[in-house]
């Protein structure tokens, strides 16, 4: 029987990188080949970071305090945040009680005495950190928020500081001005239950960690919806305007 020629020394090697290679990458390009060489290689690599960072005593869930940025003001720390959010509740958990024990005929100074202290007490805490929140980050940078990182210096004007800042000064107004002057039932002081809006600053901060998760996707869901419906609230007041022009013409 007749011999095949001996291989070529060349062809050889070819022909075991054929053998090894899979059938992808017999199809695809030589350039196609290196990318998902690299994408496996990084894949590797990122497993081989994770077993050692487990290996060391370290766990999957992320540790918020080391991805906290250094220049974080301290009234935008994780821990204040979440002081001024009890505060908040303790304010909201007092207004509830105030409304549903105050007196509510023949009544005399006595029977304000009580929540008049307390409500001068939750005043003062809030003037306090309003502040020292405005002595930490400047009264520019409260007001108008950080303008590092944005293009050209742009200053956008801080929405929720400023509501944050509107509650607190209806509540002063309330407390120190008109309860003077004996208006002791205006009811503005209840307004300040809207700063349990610090809920939501503090979530954002702990967003990372999984045990907060959920609640801050059911209040960033939230705060998607409540655009929508505001939108959907200022077509209906148009619509509603112009048929009653018609209507009353």
């Amino acid at each position: 029987a007749p011999r095949r020629p001996a291989a070529s020394p060349a062809a050889t090697p070819r022909r075991a990188e054929r053998r090894a290679a899979p059938s992808w990458a017999m199809a695809a390009g030589p350039t196609e080949v290196v990318v998902v060489e690299e994408r496996k290689e990084e894949r590797n690599q990122s497993k081989q970071s994770k077993q050692a960072f487990q290996s060391e005593g370290g766990t999957s869930q992320p540790d918020y305090a080391t991805l906290e940025r250094k220049h974080v003001p301290l009234v935008d720390k994780v821990w204040f945040c979440g002081l001024m959010s009890l505060l908040m509740f303790l304010n909201l958990f007092a207004l509830g009680l105030q409304v549903d024990l105050k007196c509510r005929s023949n009544c005399g100074a006595s029977d304000y005495a009580l929540w008049d202290d307390v409500d001068m007490a939750f005043t003062v805490l809030f003037i306090l950190d309003v502040a020292f929140a405005m002595y930490v980050l400047t009264p520019k940078v409260y007001f108008c928020g950080d303008t590092e990182g944005k293009e050209n210096g742009m200053t956008t004007l801080d929405l929720f500081r400023c509501v944050d800042l509107t509650l607190v000064l209806v509540r002063i107004v309330d407390v120190f001005v008109l309860s003077k002057m004996g208006m002791k039932d205006t009811h503005l002081k209840y307004v300040s239950a809207f700063r349990v809006i610090h809920l939501a600053r503090f979530v954002g901060r702990v967003q990372l960690i999984g045990a907060f998760r959920e609640l801050w996707l059911i209040l960033s869901g939230m705060a998607d919806t409540l655009r929508t419906v505001a939108w959907v609230a200022a077509l209906l007041v148009l619509v509603l305007w112009v048929f009653a022009v018609v209507v009353t013409m």
